[in-house]
């Protein structure tokens, strides 16, 4: 899990127990870019693939009700009856992010997701664990920059289950892992 991992976690177990939110930066200038930027690109991803709607900020709670993703976007593929009567959806994710110019060039400049995953790790990382905490089969990670034109300043990239099976396997494994430190941690600290 490394430094910055158990770091996350010791920060988690203190909100945990203190039962208030640690102090963090929220509102960096990439997330108010992205807030005002993303409603632009998704736009632009519902012309391109044809989409009647588009599910937007929607919380979705992973198998493990301590996980939760906020995809900027679901796209409903299909619907499925249930035997019991209810309705299921098959869907994808969507993430975008609007960085400022460099670090947005480094990243539409790549051809693959394996060369996304080695350019811009968080933004990968954050689309594999939404198609995890959503149960859903694939994701797109989508970059923009209004300030070029759209040909260029437009790159998404298709996470298929094919194409990233072992990094599931790996969060899935990791996502275990930090759970057991989790509660190793919590369990030492409130038994004392």
């Amino acid at each position: 899990i490394g430094k910055t991992g158990l770091g996350y976690i010791r920060t988690r177990v203190f909100e945990a127990v203190a039962k208030v939110g640690s102090e963090r930066e929220i509102l960096t200038p990439e997330m108010i870019n992205g807030l005002v930027e993303e409603g632009h690109a998704l736009r632009i991803f519902k012309r391109k693939h044809q989409i009647d709607a588009l599910l937007v900020q929607i919380l979705v709670e992973g198998e493990d009700k301590r996980f939760y993703s906020t995809p900027d976007g679901l796209v409903m593929k299909k619907e499925l009856q249930l035997q019991g009567g209810g309705i299921e959806y098959e869907a994808s994710t969507v993430e975008v992010k609007c960085y400022a110019p460099s670090k947005f060039m480094s990243c539409v400049l790549c051809e693959s997701v394996e060369e996304i995953k080695k350019v811009d790790p968080g933004a990968f990382w954050q689309s594999v664990d939404q198609i995890v905490n959503t149960g859903c089969p694939d994701g797109y990670l989508v970059y923009f920059n209004p300030s070029m034109p759209e040909k260029y300043g437009y790159k998404e990239f298709h996470l298929r289950p094919m194409e990233i099976w072992k990094d599931i396997k790996l969060l899935k494994d990791r996502k275990a892992l930090a759970l057991k430190l989790f509660d190793e941690m919590y369990k030492k600290l409130t038994q004392q």
